[in-house]
């Protein structure tokens, strides 16, 4: 479409469509409101004839006017309440909106300056002119299609029912109303978009710098910073459904030795597949609330989740262990296999229990020790209501 393709105020193309999907949410809000302010000041209107001039019929036109407008502010709430998000509301729709919105006003304000009135100045119809689309945002060649229909739908009707003493000064005032509607709205609309292209960049920002904060660079699974104020929230909010909070932590067995052996570029590279493995973890049914993968530290990794089925646990631990068999890496310097292998420690806590972070963190590292002296490549599963086992 023609004015949506339109990129104004020098933006590029990709930021002009960026803000352009803030902007008819706002101008779909801005829709609601303008056209119950219509509706009230219609409404108004209409009372002086009925009860004043007795002139039924133009009081009719402002009881259209006035219904045509509430009828526009209930399909833009709705279409808003609908649209739960911003990507969701239709470019088209929001144009056609204006369009009819603007056509009511123009007409509204055409008619309460010439054909209602024909022997005196149209100063009304250039109030309508000049703030009809200041609230809202739109491109400018969009504007000014619209600007240009409504003046020359009023110099006609100006021209055909009024004196030429009197057209003449109205159609003057009408093209000084036109020209300030036209710079105020390209004013006032390039502070607008300016705003909402300064919002959208912080935001990109902020989220740029907290990925940043949160995310470990090497295997792209969340941080210690993270993991720290997850198991936090996890241990003091846990929903009436949730029975556990299962925390494994994992360790590369014999992972010095293959850094040593084969250099810190391929045991980098271990870490980074060993991150794509947990990172798959993520997307296991772990619970009602997913799993979340985090490396703490060196090659040591964690998964937390909340359970509800004490089953599921080993369903979890064992798919793990299958994805690091799968991975396939050879460690010829390990002592207990010729590929890479990892040592397990969960620990399961009932979430009725009140326990601390550290309380948590600790057992499940003692499970994981418990897993070291088993002979490590295995699993220790622990708990207050579980008997200890190993898989």
């Amino acid at each position: 479409m023609f004015f949506n393709s339109w990129r104004f105020y020098s933006l590029h193309r990709d930021d002009y469509n960026k803000c352009m999907k803030t902007v008819f949410a706002d101008n779909l809000k801005a829709l609601r409101q303008l056209n119950l302010v219509v509706a009230i000041l219609a409404a108004g209107f209409s009372i002086f004839p009925i009860f004043i001039e007795r002139n039924f019929s133009k009081a009719f036109i402002y009881v259209i006017v006035a219904a045509i407008s509430l009828l526009l502010g209930l399909i833009s709430r709705f279409k808003l309440k609908a649209a739960k998000r911003t990507d969701n509301l239709n470019s088209r729709f929001i144009y056609a909106m204006t369009i009819l919105y603007y056509a009511n006003v123009m007409l509204f304000g055409i008619y309460l300056g010439a054909w209602a009135i024909t022997d005196t100045l149209a100063v009304t119809f250039m109030g309508f002119l000049i703030v009809a689309l200041l609230l809202l945002v739109n491109p400018p060649v969009f504007n000014l299609c619209l600007t240009t229909c409504a003046l020359v739908a009023f110099s006609a009707s100006s021209v055909l029912l009024k004196e030429s003493d009197i057209w003449v000064f109205d159609i003057a005032n009408a093209l000084i109303a036109y020209c300030m509607s036209l710079v105020f709205g390209w004013v006032m609309n390039m502070y607008r978009l300016s705003a909402v292209l300064n919002a959208s960049r912080l935001e990109e920002e902020r989220s740029k710098y907290y990925s940043q904060s949160t995310i470990d660079e090497l295997t792209q699974l969340k941080n210690r910073r993270y993991f720290m104020n997850r198991i936090e929230r996890y241990v003091t909010n846990y929903r009436d459904d949730d029975k556990w909070i299962c925390l494994a932590i994992i360790d590369i067995d014999y992972f010095k030795r293959y850094n040593d052996y084969y250099g810190h570029p391929k045991g980098d590279e271990v870490l980074r597949a060993f991150g794509e493995a947990l990172g798959s973890m993520q997307l296991h049914d772990g619970g009602a609330g997913g799993i979340t993968a985090a490396r703490i530290g060196g090659e040591e990794f964690t998964l937390l989740w909340f359970e509800q089925d004490a089953e599921r646990i080993n369903s979890i631990i064992s798919s793990l262990q299958e994805k690091v068999r799968q991975l396939n890496l050879i460690h010829e310097k390990s002592d207990i296999s010729d590929r890479v292998t990892v040592s397990i420690g969960v620990y399961v806590a009932d979430c009725c229990d009140s326990n601390t972070v550290q309380v948590v963190y600790d057992n499940a590292d003692k499970a994981l020790y418990e897993a070291k002296n088993n002979g490590r490549n295995c699993a220790v599963i622990n708990g207050d209501s579980l008997k200890q086992y190993s898989i």
